[in-house]
């Protein structure tokens, strides 16, 4: 069973990893107002039938049902929704790799903090595509895995927090594997190796879909789990190449060119008629 199998089966089966898992909805305005927003302002959700992938806990799916979308969660785990569901809310267990609907079936197919945990992030893609109705929007929101600010953070800040001290030059047992390094030379390392893609996306302009391993040590955070290094110019050019209209790749009130600096993903985009 290879890592991604291992890691798609711990999400499927372990309560204790389900995201996010005990919030009321006081705590789920917290952590998904700006996403939930994000989607509304760029898809008007009112009315609109609506796919959460990789819903978690379900209150992602519950905020988006409150903008008037009829909602539809859907995530790997059996009993992870929390919200009631209701004639507005409803939740279906299921793969982002195999979504179980239709054809265009949904007028917005949105995700949060899920992408970059698929083994295969092109079929996700390509699934959300398949069920997305033509003239309906896609979003993807998470981080951005080679963000450069967050690099430059690791090299100023976050590494010399690092005990024991010769943690910060030298791995030692028990330490995570981070998408951005963990010692100095492993930040130094991927600062160079993300740079070098990002240069490669600005010029080919064509998706790299670049996969990690993922580390597999509880506990999971700041991605160590994640399996592919989501980023806002891989989806643009994947679903440019699909004759998607780009609404916005940096987030609200942000310029285009920035999108590459910041931590986070925000990516929107309208299926062709």
């Amino acid at each position: 069973m290879s890592s991604q199998d291992s890691l798609a089966r711990v999400y499927e089966f372990s309560q204790e990893h389900v995201r996010r898992a005990g919030f009321n909805e006081q705590q789920a305005h917290q952590a998904y107002d700006p996403y939930v927003m994000y989607v509304n302002y760029f898809t008007a959700l009112e009315g609109k039938k609506t796919l959460d992938v990789g819903c978690g806990n379900g209150w992602s799916a519950f905020l988006l049902s409150q903008q008037g979308a009829v909602v539809t969660g859907v995530d790997l785990h059996a009993n992870s929704f929390e919200p009631a569901v209701s004639a507005k809310l409803n939740y279906k267990q299921g793969s982002a790799t195999q979504l179980p609907f239709a054809d265009k079936s949904f007028d917005v197919v949105t995700t949060h903090e899920c992408l970059e945990h698929v083994e295969d992030p092109l079929k996700a893609l390509s699934e959300f595509d398949r069920v997305l109705k033509n003239g309906g929007c896609v979003c993807i929101v998470g981080p951005n895995l080679l963000s450069l600010l967050q690099s430059f953070r690791g090299l100023i800040s976050y590494v010399w927090k690092v005990r024991p001290l010769r943690g910060i030059l030298f791995r030692q047992p028990g330490m995570p594997y981070h998408p951005h390094g963990n010692t100095l030379p492993e930040i130094f390392s991927r600062l160079f190796v993300h740079a070098s893609w990002i240069l490669q996306l600005l010029l080919f302009r064509k998706p790299l879909i670049k996969t990690r391993k993922p580390d597999l040590t509880p506990p999971f955070h700041a991605d160590n789990d994640a399996c592919y290094y989501l980023n806002p110019l891989d989806l643009k050019h994947y679903f440019s190449a699909r004759g998607y209209e780009i609404i916005n790749i940096s987030g609200r009130n942000r310029p285009e060119w920035l999108a590459m600096i910041p931590s986070g993903t925000w990516f929107c985009a309208r299926k062709k008629q």
